[in-house]
Protein backbone atom coordinates (compact mmCIF):
# COMPACT_ATOMS: atom_id res chain seq x y z
CA UNK A 1 0.00 0.00 0.00
CA UNK A 2 1.12 3.56 -0.23
CA UNK A 3 1.61 5.44 3.02
CA UNK A 4 -0.70 7.52 3.99
CA UNK A 5 -1.15 10.75 5.93
CA UNK A 6 -1.79 10.08 9.59
CA UNK A 7 -2.81 12.08 12.44
CA UNK A 8 -0.35 14.22 14.61
CA UNK A 9 2.72 12.34 15.72
CA UNK A 10 1.68 12.27 19.65
CA UNK A 11 -1.57 11.06 18.77
CA UNK A 12 -0.72 7.63 16.53
CA UNK A 13 2.57 7.02 15.71
CA UNK A 14 3.32 6.69 20.10
CA UNK A 15 -0.18 5.11 21.07
CA UNK A 16 0.32 2.81 18.30
CA UNK A 17 3.30 2.19 16.90
CA UNK A 18 4.88 1.51 20.48
CA UNK A 19 2.06 -0.54 21.69
CA UNK A 20 3.84 -3.47 23.16
CA UNK A 21 6.33 -3.37 25.51
CA UNK A 22 7.81 -7.22 25.84
CA UNK A 23 11.47 -8.75 25.99
CA UNK A 24 10.89 -11.03 23.07
CA UNK A 25 9.18 -10.88 20.21
CA UNK A 26 9.98 -9.30 16.58
CA UNK A 27 9.63 -9.49 13.32
CA UNK A 28 10.52 -12.72 11.47
CA UNK A 29 10.23 -14.29 7.50
CA UNK A 30 8.02 -17.66 7.60
CA UNK A 31 6.77 -19.91 4.48
CA UNK A 32 4.85 -18.30 2.11
CA UNK A 33 1.45 -17.49 3.12
CA UNK A 34 -1.74 -15.41 1.92
CA UNK A 35 -1.01 -11.42 2.67
CA UNK A 36 -3.75 -8.90 2.38
CA UNK A 37 -3.48 -5.10 1.87
CA UNK A 38 -4.70 -2.37 3.63
CA UNK A 39 -5.84 -0.13 0.78
CA UNK A 40 -4.29 2.99 -1.10
CA UNK A 41 -6.35 5.79 -0.07
CA UNK A 42 -5.56 9.27 1.67
CA UNK A 43 -6.38 10.30 5.02
CA UNK A 44 -5.99 14.66 6.01
CA UNK A 45 -4.81 15.35 9.25
CA UNK A 46 -7.74 15.39 11.67
CA UNK A 47 -6.36 17.42 15.17
CA UNK A 48 -4.34 20.23 14.94
CA UNK A 49 -0.52 20.59 15.21
CA UNK A 50 0.71 21.28 19.16
CA UNK A 51 0.65 25.38 19.56
CA UNK A 52 3.57 24.96 21.48
CA UNK A 53 5.79 23.08 18.64
CA UNK A 54 7.07 25.94 16.37
CA UNK A 55 7.16 25.58 12.72
CA UNK A 56 9.58 27.84 10.48
CA UNK A 57 7.45 29.57 7.86
CA UNK A 58 7.10 28.08 4.58
CA UNK A 59 6.25 29.63 0.84
CA UNK A 60 3.88 27.59 -0.93
CA UNK A 61 6.98 27.07 -2.91
CA UNK A 62 8.46 25.17 -0.51
CA UNK A 63 5.28 23.59 0.68
CA UNK A 64 4.82 22.09 -2.63
CA UNK A 65 8.62 20.87 -2.92
CA UNK A 66 8.62 18.84 0.39
CA UNK A 67 5.01 17.71 -0.80
CA UNK A 68 7.17 16.40 -3.92
CA UNK A 69 10.09 14.76 -1.81
CA UNK A 70 7.74 12.83 0.86
CA UNK A 71 6.07 11.29 -1.89
CA UNK A 72 8.83 10.27 -3.56
CA UNK A 73 10.59 9.20 -0.56
CA UNK A 74 6.95 6.87 -0.09
CA UNK A 75 7.49 5.52 -2.83
CA UNK A 76 11.18 4.13 -2.23
CA UNK A 77 9.33 2.69 1.03
CA UNK A 78 6.63 1.14 -0.61
CA UNK A 79 9.05 -0.08 -3.67
CA UNK A 80 11.13 -1.79 -0.91
CA UNK A 81 8.51 -3.27 1.24
CA UNK A 82 5.96 -4.86 -1.15
CA UNK A 83 8.06 -7.11 -2.28
CA UNK A 84 9.00 -8.61 1.27
CA UNK A 85 5.78 -9.02 1.87
CA UNK A 86 3.74 -10.24 -1.24
CA UNK A 87 3.61 -13.90 -1.60
CA UNK A 88 6.07 -15.24 -4.44
CA UNK A 89 5.71 -19.41 -5.74
CA UNK A 90 10.14 -18.83 -5.98
CA UNK A 91 10.59 -17.15 -2.49
CA UNK A 92 11.59 -19.59 0.40
CA UNK A 93 10.69 -17.20 2.93
CA UNK A 94 7.94 -14.27 3.43
CA UNK A 95 7.55 -11.93 5.83
CA UNK A 96 3.95 -11.82 7.98
CA UNK A 97 3.53 -8.05 8.24
CA UNK A 98 4.80 -4.74 9.42
CA UNK A 99 4.50 -0.97 8.86
CA UNK A 100 6.16 2.12 8.02
CA UNK A 101 6.15 5.46 9.02
CA UNK A 102 7.53 8.60 7.74
CA UNK A 103 8.11 11.14 9.54
CA UNK A 104 8.14 15.26 8.32
CA UNK A 105 8.62 18.37 10.10
CA UNK A 106 5.37 19.12 7.79
CA UNK A 107 3.38 15.55 8.50
CA UNK A 108 3.15 12.17 8.80
CA UNK A 109 2.58 9.10 6.83
CA UNK A 110 2.37 5.36 7.68
CA UNK A 111 1.36 2.17 5.63
CA UNK A 112 0.99 -1.18 6.25
CA UNK A 113 1.72 -4.51 4.56
CA UNK A 114 1.36 -8.01 4.62
CA UNK A 115 -1.05 -9.68 7.27
CA UNK A 116 -1.32 -9.70 11.32
CA UNK A 117 -1.93 -13.44 11.14
CA UNK A 118 0.39 -16.14 8.79
CA UNK A 119 -2.15 -16.87 6.37
CA UNK A 120 -4.42 -13.86 7.17
CA UNK A 121 -6.16 -11.14 4.70
CA UNK A 122 -6.11 -8.20 7.37
CA UNK A 123 -2.86 -5.61 6.77
CA UNK A 124 -1.89 -4.21 9.92
CA UNK A 125 -3.14 -0.14 10.71
CA UNK A 126 -2.59 2.32 12.87
CA UNK A 127 -4.45 0.76 15.18
CA UNK A 128 -2.05 -2.88 14.92
CA UNK A 129 -0.60 -3.89 18.27
CA UNK A 130 2.57 -4.99 17.76
CA UNK A 131 5.31 -6.33 20.01
CA UNK A 132 8.06 -4.66 20.64
CA UNK A 133 10.60 -6.25 21.47
CA UNK A 134 14.46 -4.94 23.27
CA UNK A 135 13.14 -1.80 21.56
CA UNK A 136 11.74 -2.25 25.28
CA UNK A 137 15.06 -1.60 26.74
CA UNK A 138 14.87 2.24 25.53
CA UNK A 139 11.79 2.54 27.69
CA UNK A 140 13.14 0.88 30.64
CA UNK A 141 15.92 3.36 30.16
CA UNK A 142 13.77 5.72 29.68
CA UNK A 143 11.70 5.23 32.97
CA UNK A 144 15.50 5.12 35.04
CA UNK A 145 16.35 8.37 33.72
CA UNK A 146 12.81 9.82 34.95
CA UNK A 147 13.64 8.47 38.42
CA UNK A 148 16.70 9.85 38.70
CA UNK A 149 15.57 13.38 37.44
CA UNK A 150 13.04 13.21 40.21
CA UNK A 151 15.78 12.38 42.90
CA UNK A 152 14.62 9.35 43.86
CA UNK A 153 18.20 7.90 43.33
CA UNK A 154 21.05 8.56 41.47
CA UNK A 155 23.36 6.62 38.50
CA UNK A 156 25.91 5.28 40.88
CA UNK A 157 23.29 4.00 43.00
CA UNK A 158 23.92 0.14 43.49
CA UNK A 159 20.69 -2.19 42.25
CA UNK A 160 20.43 -3.99 45.34
CA UNK A 161 19.64 -0.36 47.42
CA UNK A 162 16.75 -0.63 44.99
CA UNK A 163 15.22 -3.76 45.14
CA UNK A 164 13.37 -5.54 47.58
CA UNK A 165 14.68 -8.26 49.79
CA UNK A 166 13.61 -11.34 47.90
CA UNK A 167 15.86 -10.44 45.05
CA UNK A 168 18.32 -7.87 47.40
CA UNK A 169 19.91 -11.06 49.35
CA UNK A 170 20.16 -12.99 46.03
CA UNK A 171 24.46 -11.17 45.76
CA UNK A 172 26.71 -9.57 48.35
CA UNK A 173 27.35 -7.38 45.40
CA UNK A 174 25.43 -5.13 43.07
CA UNK A 175 26.36 -3.32 40.11
CA UNK A 176 25.54 0.67 39.94
CA UNK A 177 22.63 1.15 37.94
CA UNK A 178 24.26 3.21 35.45
CA UNK A 179 26.33 -0.33 34.88
CA UNK A 180 23.34 -2.32 34.73
CA UNK A 181 21.81 0.14 31.92
CA UNK A 182 24.16 0.56 30.08
CA UNK A 183 25.36 -3.00 30.11
CA UNK A 184 28.70 -3.00 32.00
CA UNK A 185 27.20 -5.50 34.77
CA UNK A 186 28.89 -8.26 34.43
CA UNK A 187 25.36 -10.40 33.66
CA UNK A 188 24.98 -12.83 31.11
CA UNK A 189 22.58 -12.49 27.95
CA UNK A 190 19.88 -14.77 29.45
CA UNK A 191 20.28 -16.08 32.99
CA UNK A 192 21.60 -19.49 33.35
CA UNK A 193 18.19 -21.77 34.17
CA UNK A 194 15.96 -20.19 31.78
CA UNK A 195 15.20 -23.17 30.33
CA UNK A 196 15.96 -25.85 33.18
CA UNK A 197 14.13 -24.04 36.14
CA UNK A 198 14.35 -27.34 38.62
CA UNK A 199 17.87 -27.60 37.78
CA UNK A 200 18.52 -31.56 36.50
CA UNK A 201 20.01 -30.69 33.28
CA UNK A 202 17.45 -30.91 30.95
CA UNK A 203 15.43 -28.46 29.65
CA UNK A 204 12.00 -28.37 31.30
CA UNK A 205 9.02 -30.00 29.51
CA UNK A 206 6.56 -27.19 28.72
CA UNK A 207 9.18 -24.51 28.24
CA UNK A 208 7.38 -22.70 24.84
CA UNK A 209 10.53 -22.01 22.45
CA UNK A 210 9.08 -19.15 21.06
CA UNK A 211 8.68 -17.42 24.50
CA UNK A 212 11.38 -19.14 26.95
CA UNK A 213 10.52 -16.30 29.38
CA UNK A 214 7.38 -17.65 30.21
CA UNK A 215 6.24 -17.85 33.52
CA UNK A 216 10.48 -16.78 34.16
CA UNK A 217 9.26 -15.35 37.82
CA UNK A 218 11.60 -13.96 40.92
CA UNK A 219 12.46 -16.61 42.58
CA UNK A 220 13.95 -18.46 39.33
CA UNK A 221 16.09 -15.20 38.81
CA UNK A 222 17.26 -15.28 42.65
CA UNK A 223 18.27 -18.81 41.60
CA UNK A 224 19.83 -17.86 38.40
CA UNK A 225 21.71 -15.05 40.54
CA UNK A 226 22.92 -17.22 43.65
CA UNK A 227 26.23 -18.02 42.20
CA UNK A 228 27.42 -15.11 40.20
CA UNK A 229 29.51 -12.26 41.46
CA UNK A 230 29.52 -8.72 40.54
CA UNK A 231 32.72 -7.78 38.63
CA UNK A 232 34.53 -4.70 40.26
CA UNK A 233 35.17 -3.27 36.54
CA UNK A 234 32.98 -5.43 33.77
CA UNK A 235 33.43 -4.82 29.96
CA UNK A 236 30.84 -4.14 27.74
CA UNK A 237 28.63 -7.28 27.27
CA UNK A 238 25.09 -7.20 26.13
CA UNK A 239 22.62 -8.45 28.81
CA UNK A 240 18.61 -8.52 29.38
CA UNK A 241 19.27 -9.82 32.55
CA UNK A 242 20.67 -6.72 33.62
CA UNK A 243 18.11 -4.43 31.76
CA UNK A 244 15.50 -6.70 33.28
CA UNK A 245 16.78 -6.04 36.68
CA UNK A 246 16.73 -2.68 35.98
CA UNK A 247 13.22 -3.10 35.88
CA UNK A 248 12.70 -4.70 38.55
CA UNK A 249 14.61 -2.21 40.53
CA UNK A 250 12.67 0.48 39.63
CA UNK A 251 9.48 -1.79 40.15
CA UNK A 252 10.63 -2.65 43.62
CA UNK A 253 11.22 1.04 44.25
CA UNK A 254 8.65 2.45 43.21
CA UNK A 255 6.79 -0.15 45.28
CA UNK A 256 4.66 -1.34 42.07
CA UNK A 257 3.58 -4.56 41.14
CA UNK A 258 4.36 -4.39 37.76
CA UNK A 259 6.71 -3.11 34.75
CA UNK A 260 3.11 -2.41 32.87
CA UNK A 261 2.72 -0.22 36.10
CA UNK A 262 6.20 1.21 35.91
CA UNK A 263 6.22 2.47 32.51
CA UNK A 264 2.78 4.09 32.65
CA UNK A 265 3.91 5.69 36.19
CA UNK A 266 7.18 7.41 34.41
CA UNK A 267 7.13 7.06 30.76
CA UNK A 268 3.90 6.20 28.81
CA UNK A 269 1.18 8.13 30.75
CA UNK A 270 3.48 11.59 30.85
CA UNK A 271 3.98 11.26 27.05
CA UNK A 272 -0.09 10.33 26.21
CA UNK A 273 0.82 6.71 25.16
CA UNK A 274 -2.67 5.27 25.78
CA UNK A 275 -2.27 2.38 23.71
CA UNK A 276 0.77 0.97 25.17
CA UNK A 277 1.54 -2.09 27.47
CA UNK A 278 3.80 -3.04 29.72
CA UNK A 279 3.00 -6.69 29.25
CA UNK A 280 0.28 -9.12 27.02
CA UNK A 281 -1.82 -9.67 30.16
CA UNK A 282 -2.17 -5.85 31.03
CA UNK A 283 -3.92 -5.64 27.50
CA UNK A 284 -7.74 -4.92 27.98
CA UNK A 285 -9.60 -8.11 26.29
CA UNK A 286 -11.54 -5.37 24.21
CA UNK A 287 -7.94 -4.43 22.21
CA UNK A 288 -6.70 -7.90 22.10
CA UNK A 289 -8.38 -8.37 18.49
CA UNK A 290 -6.07 -5.63 17.50
CA UNK A 291 -2.57 -7.79 18.31
CA UNK A 292 -0.64 -8.87 15.67
CA UNK A 293 0.64 -12.49 16.05
CA UNK A 294 4.64 -13.12 16.77
CA UNK A 295 6.61 -15.70 14.17
CA UNK A 296 9.67 -17.33 14.74
CA UNK A 297 11.67 -18.07 11.78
Amino acid sequence: MRLVRSRSLAAVLAPRFAPMLLSAAGLACVGPGTVGDAGLEDRAATEPPDPDAALPDASSTDVARNDAATATLAARVEALMRPAFDPTPSRLAQCVGGVAVIVTPAEERMGGWGATTLGGSVAPDASTLFQIGSLTKVFTGLAMAQRIEEGAFGPDTRAGELLAEDLRGASASWPTMAALITHHGGLPAYPSNLVDRDGDGRRDPGIDPRSPAAGYGRADLRAALASWTSPSDAPYSYSNVGLGLVGLALQDQLGLESHDETLRRTVTSELGMRETWGEVSAIPPEARARLADGHAR
